[in-house]
């Protein structure tokens, strides 16, 4: 693909952030299948419920992020976590606590390196632990109350309304107008059809503004 003037600026251009996904390093060798390489197990190491090449290693985390702040110095923008964690086997089903121990020491060792590297220098502003597949069943969800279900009918009616009323009451006016002739008749009926296209882009985003606020009591339920 050929680039263009002003391409290397675009791609040069600093980022605001460093999103960074960890869950653990990769070992490979040398291959003589169709790749010159393969992933192997990493010797010695702990291992996550995902299997042999999915060890626990937070040190090569910590190293690899001290590694590009030295590298790239100030040119390296604040890192975020955008992804960390772990998955271990669980039960389907349980009347007990789940000891959920392999997980902590995960969580627990990986904030460590974290710790670590910001001590060395490296600027981290943020940590999000991924969620862990819920095996325990279908999550319980409270039901939707009546009053809710009273207020969602109540909106849509009234985008509904005011979308389509201006047809229903202009569309027979317009019919019943005399009309000298055929394409008259039709320059009205699409005046009329646009007032109702043009009240419905103007409700609906309006409507929708008002019914999604997360900050208010009255905003879309979140789950």
């Amino acid at each position: 693909m050929p680039i263009a003037d002003g391409d290397m600026d675009l791609i040069s251009a600093p980022n605001a952030v460093y999103g960074f996904n960890y869950y653990n390093p990769t070992t490979v060798r040398a291959s003589e299948g169709p790749a010159p390489f393969e992933m192997v197990p990493t010797p010695g190491a702990p291992l996550t419920g995902f299997g042999s090449l999915w060890p626990i290693r937070p040190d090569t985390m910590r190293d690899f992020l001290m590694d590009i702040a030295q590298r790239y110095g100030s040119a390296l923008p604040p890192i975020i976590f955008t992804e960390n964690g772990a998955s271990f086997p669980e039960p389907d089903t349980t009347e007990t606590e789940i000891r959920d121990s392999e997980r902590i020491d995960y969580l627990r060792d990986h904030l460590g390196a974290v710790i670590e590297a910001k001590a060395a220098g490296v600027r981290i502003d943020g940590y999000t632990v991924s969620p862990s597949p819920h095996r325990g069943g279908p999550a319980v969800r409270a039901p939707v109350s009546v009053g809710r279900m009273v207020w969602f009918t109540l909106a849509w009616l009234a985008i509904w309304t005011v979308q389509l009323a201006p047809i229903q009451l202009l569309l027979p006016l317009q019919l019943d107008t005399q009309c000298g002739h055929w394409i008259d008749g039709v320059v009205w009926s699409r005046l009329v059809f646009c007032a109702g296209g043009l009240a419905g882009i103007i409700a609906v985003p309006m409507a929708g503004r008002f019914s999604d606020r997360p900050r208010s009591r009255f905003g879309r339920r979140r789950t």
